[in-house]
Formats: structure tokens, sequence, C-alpha cells
């Protein structure tokens, strides 16, 4: 069994606690139910299986064993406690067989936040994976009259082309933008090898964007995906290979710096 793990995790996770304590900040998993008070009162969409990215999840619905958890799903309780014994087994389970049982999230401005499967999450994040199966239902937020509520119309939009939830942009008329580099119409549906190409397109980019500048840039790679392909090109970038991305990078860092200004 693998509790090596589990205290490596939880040594990882006292130690984040602390650092946010430090800094007058809450440690713990941030709560959808506190959050939004009137999450019971509004619309959701059950929106079935689909595959989410870890690095989407950003806490639970609702309280629970939210202290159980320091941001990030580092896992906090002692090493001879009931939860780090089965955080262990199911650590061992998922490295021989795989996540067998998807997790259950609801998902609020594109962000997700556990209903179930926390341990899950916590593992599947120690194991350094990039997705993972989730049954998602969206809350649809109130209208108000911030960027915010437009951009995430504007995604929601983008979602029923696409099915896509990984492309979140931070300005609004990004997505706009996005369909013209492309040379794609708004309602219109994409075919597989539409989605294909794009996805296997962003991934490369994500991972030679993370290389060459992470950290160093306060953009996201989907909005540096734009100003990317503004220079480049959608055509022209498709099959490009994540060393070719990160020298084109490195050409147009100059660019990134004034846009995230």
């Amino acid at each position: 069994m693998s509790m090596e793990d589990y205290i490596a995790a939880r040594k990882e996770g006292i130690k984040q606690l602390h650092a946010l304590e430090s800094r007058g900040q809450d440690p713990y998993l941030p709560v959808l139910a506190e959050l939004v008070p009137k999450l019971n009162q509004m619309a959701q969409v059950p929106l079935g299986l689909v595959q989410i990215g870890l690095d989407q999840i950003e806490g639970t619905a609702t309280k629970g064993r939210t202290t159980a958890f320091a941001r990030g799903f580092l896992p906090l309780l002692e090493q001879d406690s009931e939860f780090a014994t089965k955080w262990s087994i199911l650590y061992d389970g998922i490295v021989e067989d795989g996540l067998r049982q998807p997790i259950v999230a609801l998902e609020y401005y594109n962000r997700f936040y556990i209903v179930e499967g926390n341990k899950r999450v916590s593992v599947m994040r120690r194991l350094d994976a990039v997705n993972i199966e989730a049954n998602v239902t969206r809350v649809l937020p109130e209208a108000e009259d911030s960027e915010r509520y437009r951009v995430y119309q504007e995604f929601l939009s983008f979602y029923a082309d696409t099915k896509l939830n990984f492309i979140v942009f931070s300005r609004e008329g990004s997505y706009e933008r996005l369909y013209k580099l492309i040379g794609k119409t708004p309602g219109e549906k994409w075919t597989p090898e539409d989605l294909f190409d794009f996805q296997s397109c962003f991934y490369r980019f994500q991972q030679a964007y993370a290389a060459r500048l992470g950290g160093e840039i306060p953009m996201s790679a989907c909005d540096a995906l734009l100003i990317y392909l503004e220079v480049f090109g959608y055509n022209n970038s498709v099959e490009k290979t994540p060393n070719e991305f990160e020298q084109d990078i490195e050409h147009i860092r100059s660019e990134f710096v004034v846009a995230a200004a």
C-alpha cells in the first residue's frame, strides 16, 4: 500500500497550509455553496459524462470534509487515519487499473466543484494526470453587468458548437477572435476532424508555452494562443511540434509581455 505517497502528499499539503495561513489566506478548498449562497435556487443543466481538466477543478460543492484537504486537493489528515488508508488504497488501485469511476461535479463559470470524488481528484493530481472523467451539472449564473458574465455567455455559445470546456478566455470578444482565426462561424458545429486538429494543436502549444514562458508572464495559454495565431496563423500551426512552437513563442515573447501588461 502506498502510504509513502500519502505521507509525501500530506507533507506538501501541510507546507501549503502554513504558507497560505501566514499570508492571511484561507488554506482550505473553496466551497461553492459558500461562494454562491443562492446555489440551490439557480438553474442547472446536466452535461453528462465529460472530460475536465484537473487544473480547472477549484474546490468542493459543499463544506463536508473540506478541512481534509489544502488548496490543490493536497491531503492533510494524519497518516494513521482511516482517510489516509482509503487514499492509499485508492492510489494503488488507480496506478494498477486506472480510474474506474467518474467523479461528480458542478460547473460554475467554467470552474468545477466536486460533489463526489475528492480523494480521486487528490490522487489523480498526485499522479500528474491532466484530465479526469466527470458527471457534470452546469450551474447557470444570474445575469449581471460584468465582463466576467459576458465572457461566460460567449463561452456557452462556443461550448454549444464544440463541447470543449478547456478553452477559457479572460477578455470579451476573444471567442469571436478565435472563430475568425481558425476560419469558423459561430453557430457552426465542429466536425470530429475539426475538434481533433484544434485540440492537438492547442495541447502542443500549451506544452510549449508552459516550457518556454511558464510562470514568467501572467497570461493563460488560452489567451496567449490568440496572440500566437494572429502572428503565425492557424493552418500553418496545426502540424507544428512542441519544439517548433517553442521557437515561435520565443520569437514573439515581447508580444505576450505587452498584451499581459
